[in-house]
């Protein structure tokens, strides 16, 4: 085999490889398929809901949590005027009994029985867990918990919005890119670290960020009053809407914070 023929099977070969890890790594974003059965054996499938984004609501009547999260997921079904699909996944719920049990929760938006196969598709170890599904049929955002549904309220309010799952999934895909993204602002080293590191969370994925404010507050002279300034910590602990560019520390998303503000 002549050199040049050699070469060019090895750039084939490498060229071949690049192109499965990159239909590979896009292909990780796009939702999964499913076909569910809801009430009166109305049949629920993904493809359905494409054009407009949608809410996947993973739940169980008999859940402390997810009856606690469910008024947020009502108030966005009822404000939301079209912009956005809701599909309730329940759990625990026989199928007989299921519309009983949907009218008396006074449940409104349609609901479908979950099954262990997209449960295992969507990764959902727990109810209540969301997920947010781009009009593209994508996944956008995910969420955990009750207080993961007060985080949606904030997090749909904006379709521009980066979701933290889309951009730790791909970050390279977002390198160099001013976005907005929302998220709980948590601290994950001590206070007297020299340099605290801040991330925000949707309660799975974490992505670090620059601080934009004063760590604390410089002590005002004795006897003199001052109006105290914001400071990192005023921020912790609540859902911050960020705006900023994204770079790459460890082939990890990191946030040049712009702008940030809670809502």
């Amino acid at each position: 085999m002549r050199k040049s023929e050699s070469v060019f099977r090895k750039s084939l070969f490498l060229f071949v490889i690049m192109l499965i890890i990159s239909v590979s790594s896009s292909s990780a974003l796009t939702a999964p398929e499913f076909s569910l059965h809801g009430e009166d054996d109305k049949v629920y499938r993904l493809e359905d809901f494409k054009g407009k984004p949608l809410i996947l609501f993973f739940f169980s009547f008999s859940c402390g949590h997810c009856e606690r999260a469910m008024p947020g997921i009502k108030e966005l079904y009822e404000n939301s005027n079209g912009r956005y699909n809701i599909l309730g996944v329940v759990y625990g719920a026989p199928k007989e009994g299921m519309k009983d049990k949907i009218i008396e929760t006074g449940t409104e938006f349609p609901v479908a029985k979950g099954t262990r196969k997209i449960r295992e598709d969507y990764k959902v170890g727990g109810t209540p867990y969301i997920w947010v599904i781009g009009a593209d049929g994508t996944l956008k955002e995910r969420f955990v918990g009750e207080r993961g549904a007060e985080m949606l309220k904030e997090g749909v309010k904006e379709e521009s919005r980066v979701g933290l799952f889309e951009l730790s999934s791909d970050p390279k895909g977002h390198e160099g890119k001013d976005i907005e993204t929302g998220g709980l602002l948590i601290q994950t080293s001590p206070s007297y670290f020299p340099k605290p590191v801040f991330m925000i969370t949707n309660g799975t994925d974490k992505v670090r960020v620059s601080p934009w404010l004063p760590l604390e507050v410089a002590p005002s002279p004795k006897g003199l009053k001052k109006h105290r300034k914001k400071v990192m910590s005023d921020f912790l602990d609540k859902y911050v809407i960020i705006s900023g560019k994204v770079v790459l520390e460890d082939r990890k998303p990191f946030i040049e914070v712009k702008d940030a503000k809670t809502e």
